[in-house]
């Protein structure tokens, strides 16, 4: 991935969701959403879905990324890393009935990376988060194991308090199209990102 810049994107749905996310910012839950990867099971392609949550935008020159954590240790990242990186993020807004379907791809960013914008962004993810959720992160074995009987502290903190853990990832999703519905005026759109020309075109679909 390219570094990115902090230039905001002036695309239509970025406005419109903006509107939105403000509507429903003290609503508790407002900023959880639910991400779908692909697994795979012999030859068969399952989905994969989970609510994550939603932690900002990142812009960039042209367009913007989602913003989520995830542990390098999780499901999500080896379904990603080994099947596809193909993704999708379902966000129900409950104060103004919208609801936004992101269809993208997802990346990371771990400690090895060398891109300085990206490890601040990561850095200053990790330093924004609760001490319960950072907690989730020093768990003795990986996320969706069975839990250890035999550990005294599942928690095992390193001894730098102010360290990262290697296997706290940031993740982004860059939306290549976006789905958006409004129920209560049952006004449909989608916004899809041109390969060509790198800027948005939208259409007005049924509901």
């Amino acid at each position: 991935m390219s570094s990115l810049a902090s230039t905001a994107t002036a695309s239509v749905w970025r406005q419109t969701i903006a509107k939105s996310i403000k509507k429903s910012r003290k609503i508790r839950g407002g900023n959880y959403v639910q991400l779908a990867t692909v697994d795979k099971k012999g030859d068969e392609l399952i989905p994969r879905v989970r609510t994550v949550v939603f932690r900002g935008f990142v812009d960039t020159d042209t367009d913007c990324y989602l913003k989520f954590c995830t542990d390098s240790r999780s499901h999500k990242f080896s379904q990603v890393n080994n099947v596809s990186d193909n993704a999708e993020v379902v966000w129900w807004l409950s104060q103004s009935s919208e609801q936004f379907r992101f269809t993208g791809k997802m990346s990371f960013v771990g400690a090895e990376s060398t891109d300085e914008h990206l490890m601040g962004l990561r850095r200053d993810l990790w330093k924004s988060m609760r001490e319960e959720a950072q907690d989730q992160f020093f768990w003795v074995g990986p996320p969706g194991d069975e839990r250890p009987s035999d550990v005294e502290n599942v928690v095992e903190r390193l001894e730098d308090t102010e360290a990262i853990p290697d296997n706290f990832l940031l993740m982004l999703v860059k939306p290549t199209s976006i789905d958006y519905l409004a129920l209560k005026t049952n006004y449909r759109e989608k916004h899809i990102l041109s390969a060509e020309t790198n800027s948005w075109e939208t259409s007005r679909l049924n509901p």
